[in-house]
């Protein structure tokens, strides 16, 4: 059997923890080889199990409990990847099942020439997930300009998703609409107010790009960040140290001044958030692979329950 090689059993048990029974292996993290990883078989803690050594039965998770409820489940837009010379926009499947999982109807978000349309999509919405996706354009933070060296190391711009998202972070900031950036959506939204991004990691800092840009499955953990305990995100996850995943090549430099810094990895931001507003929170790492019933859910649920009281509104 293949193993993904990069995952240790320490990175598996706290990304996996007593979520996953003694001797079954998890799913989730594959090898090339389809394979799953045998460094992600961890034991459940005594308290999950029956006097017979079966599984316990797992209470539900609040999001599905609401849906269950008949109550009006909150729409939540996802931003689609972009391919323009293909002409095709393509979504992760892992994002929306980790949207309706928490309770929310995942909305895929169309790109428009018009984009004072936009407004009016927005109105029915509830929320909004900034997805992870190409490059931002570094002109929108004074980064390098096509001329210069630095430029090579910039993957593919689209400026449409730049300016669907500048829209939606628009509309959010006004009117407190929750929002959760990943990855690219984080640094956008840094850059949105105001910050600054590391172009390439290896270029700026010297780090190692397969530390931050894994060959591993997305499902496996890879390095560990902290939390601080005293933001939104560190009252929805705690302070950790967790274990997650790693696929980026740039990351914030300066933090905008209207956002704080609420992880940490290596020494760089891993996470922000707008102190004042509902939910307005960053995360560099890619939590849909680790949502549901795994230890990402709390941050996709707390989005939905930000979401909640404008659905409710309507």
């Amino acid at each position: 059997m293949g193993m993904c090689g990069d995952a240790t059993p320490e990175t598996c048990l706290r990304a996996y923890g007593e979520t996953v029974v003694a001797g079954v292996t998890v799913p989730l993290c594959t090898a090339s080889t389809g394979m799953p990883c045998t460094k992600a078989v961890r034991a459940v803690a005594p308290e999950t199990l029956e006097d017979d050594g079966t599984p316990a039965a797992r209470p539900a998770r609040r999001g599905r409990a609401w849906a269950s409820s008949g109550a009006r489940r909150p729409f939540i837009g996802l931003v689609a990847k972009q391919f323009p010379e293909e002409r095709f926009l393509s979504l992760p499947a892992d994002y929306a099942p980790a949207v309706a999982a928490a309770g929310g109807i995942p909305v895929i978000l169309p790109f428009m020439e018009d984009v004072d349309a936009y407004a009016s999509l927005f109105e029915h919405l509830d929320g909004f997930v900034l997805t992870g996706g190409h490059d931002v354009d570094p002109a929108l933070y004074d980064g390098p300009s096509p001329t210069d060296p630095a430029f090579a190391a910039v993957s593919q711009l689209t400026p449409e998703r730049d300016a669907l998202e500048y829209e939606i972070l628009n509309f959010a900031d006004e009117h407190d609409v929750p929002v959760l950036g990943i990855c690219r959506g984080m640094q956008l939204m840094n850059v949105y107010y105001g910050g600054t991004l590391h172009v390439d990691l290896p270029a700026d800092l010297g780090l190692d790009r397969h530390h931050h840009w894994q060959t591993a499955a997305p499902s496996c953990p890879v390095h560990e960040v902290t939390i601080d305990g005293g933001t939104r995100l560190g009252a929805v996850m705690g302070p950790g140290p967790f274990s997650v995943n790693s696929l980026h090549h740039q990351a914030v430099r300066d933090v905008a001044p209207a956002l704080r810094a609420c992880a940490w990895a290596d020494g760089l931001v891993e996470g922000v958030e707008h102190p004042e507003r509902a939910f307005m929170v960053g995360v560099q790492w890619h939590p849909e692979f680790f949502a549901g019933d795994g230890p990402m859910g709390p941050l996709f649920d707390a989005l939905v329950d930000a979401a909640r009281p404008r659905r409710e509104a309507r």
